[in-house]
């Protein structure tokens, strides 16, 4: 039989009060990186949101200067219209630069819109580049073109 009659003897106080500071620290610790986490996941969650912002307000601009200046096709003749082809062609390169630099920050397959809308659109200017040079009827290829930079352009319209 035990000398003891409960079992093991009891700890000494000091030393657990000096378990009960470590754990006491190690809690401590504990909530300051919790809190540290919070705070720096706060401000790339705000980051994200403004880049994302700036992006969809910029494409949505340069989406809109190309179905302006696009609509301007048709009654423009001469030398105003390769003007006007090459500032269409600007804001569509301009808008396929934003949704590349979207993928690149968000990860491939998340652009901002389809890019086959604006490789559409590439096409058909290079279409109608190429017309006007061979001295083709362009009327029917800058309806295309405007067709599709308008369908681009209601693409664009429903991004947030």
């Amino acid at each position: 039989m035990s000398m003891y009659r409960y079992g093991q003897p009891s700890r000494s106080a000091s030393a657990t009060k000096t378990q009960q500071t470590i754990l006491l620290l190690i809690l401590l610790a504990l909530v300051i990186v919790c809190v540290g986490l919070a705070i720096v996941y706060s401000s790339a969650s705000r980051a994200n949101n403004n880049t994302h912002a700036v992006l969809v307000s910029q494409i949505k601009i340069e989406v809109n200067a190309a179905r302006t200046r696009a609509g301007q096709l048709l009654p423009t003749g001469g030398s105003s219209l390769v003007s006007v082809m090459a500032t269409v062609r600007q804001h569509i390169h301009a808008t396929r630069t934003i949704n590349e630099m979207a993928a690149k920050i968000y990860g491939l397959g998340n652009e901002l819109v389809n890019t086959t809308l604006i490789t559409n659109c590439i096409e058909l200017l290079d279409r109608c580049e190429n017309d006007m040079q061979t001295g083709a009827v362009v009327t029917g290829t800058f309806s295309q073109l405007s067709e599709a930079i308008d369908l681009l352009f209601s693409q664009v319209s429903m991004l947030e």
